[in-house]
């Protein structure tokens, strides 16, 4: 009688178990998906700072850095290469 009772004392030791692993992986998977989103956020900011740093070490005085936006990038190539049309046309018609 003791046997049996000592037996199944350790049965439901054993699915109590379990269920507190089951529960920990949970969280600690739960923790790992914000950490990944974390990590991604903090890889993005060093990014964009790493870039406006060089542009800011690369810039030249008189000249107007290029934005860190793609699209305003575009505009302002077009804008360059205007300017650069213009001034080689005034140097064309000297």
């Amino acid at each position: 009688m003791i046997r049996a009772a000592l037996v199944l004392l350790l049965c439901g030791l054993t699915l109590v178990l379990g269920l507190f692993t089951t529960v920990v992986q949970n969280a600690n998977h739960a923790r790992a998906a914000e950490l990944s989103i974390l990590q991604r956020q903090w890889e993005m900011r060093e990014a964009a700072n790493a870039q406006a740093s060089t542009l800011t070490q690369a810039h030249l005085p008189g000249v107007r850095n290029m934005p860190l936006d793609p699209k305003r990038q575009r505009k302002e190539l077009e804008l360059r290469k205007q300017d650069t049309t213009l001034a080689q046309a005034k140097v064309v018609a000297q």
